[in-house]
């Protein structure tokens, strides 16, 4: 399975740009951020996420829902370690779908298995 911060970490490793430039570019106070979330030890916001993804020249959807280039599993696949953050990411794949005004039957699954842990918890 492939966490949000194993993407995170292979988005920033792709570009090659290391974790101080990337937390000065974002505006945090140091790498520390950006090793927490890349050891999904904390979750970045949608805000942070989508900065990241323009400073590793990466769609953002790309980055925070599906699989990174090479990966092939499927949204409902990933996890994150509180139930917190799989709301986000449930959040996530609902506005992308709202914003492109449709859903696709990935994401669709994607919302119900990640619905059913969130409520397992």
């Amino acid at each position: 399975m492939t966490t949000l911060g194993k993407r995170l970490l292979a988005a920033r490793e792709v570009a090659n740009v290391g974790r101080d430039e990337a937390a000065r570019r974002i505006g945090k106070a140091g790498a520390s951020t950006i090793s927490n979330w890349e050891n999904d030890i904390g979750v970045p916001s949608i805000a942070d996420v989508a900065r990241l993804a323009e400073v590793y020249n990466i769609d953002p959807r790309t980055l925070a829902f599906e699989p990174s280039p090479g990966l092939s599993e499927p949204l409902a696949n990933y996890h994150v370690k509180s139930a917190a953050a799989e709301m986000a990411v449930l959040m996530g794949i609902l506005s992308v779908a709202v914003e492109r005004g449709t859903i696709t039957g990935e994401e669709m699954h994607a919302l119900c298995v990640i619905a059913r842990r969130i409520t397992r918890r």
